[in-house]
């Protein structure tokens, strides 16, 4: 399986879009993705793995290397995920302990962001 990544930006906060499967082979492309937002100067991201079917440890490991690094300079790392496959993967990890975990791009509270991730086509 291939993954897909695209990015975001709205109001302040990168949205990294993910589609496929997160695992060996893959998880270069998430790391440099994630990385280059991060890199750009941009502290608060949300990833959205509604659209991923599988996580692995190695995709585990780049999102805790981010919230690392964006704690760092004192940004947040939200995920948005409803999938049950990997939200058992994130509970089993105990990732769900230090991330915050939303099932909907409209969950995600914070000032202007509950709506910020509202499409058009979310009403």
């Amino acid at each position: 399986m291939n993954l897909h990544a695209s990015v975001r930006e709205k109001d302040d906060v990168s949205i990294i879009e993910l589609s496929g499967d997160i695992d060996l082979f893959t998880f270069p492309l998430f790391k440099e993705v994630l990385f280059e937002v991060i890199d750009s100067g941009k502290k608060d991201l949300i990833v959205d793995l509604n659209s991923v079917d599988f996580i692995d440890s190695t995709g585990l490991a780049v999102l805790v290397g981010a919230l690392k690094e964006v704690r760092g300079i004192g940004g947040t790392l939200g995920l948005i995920c409803g999938k049950e496959a990997v939200v058992k993967v994130l509970e089993a990890s105990g990732l769900n302990r230090i991330f915050h975990i939303y099932e909907h791009h409209v969950d995600y509270p914070g000032d202007n962001r509950t709506s910020f991730l509202k499409d058009s086509h979310d009403e």
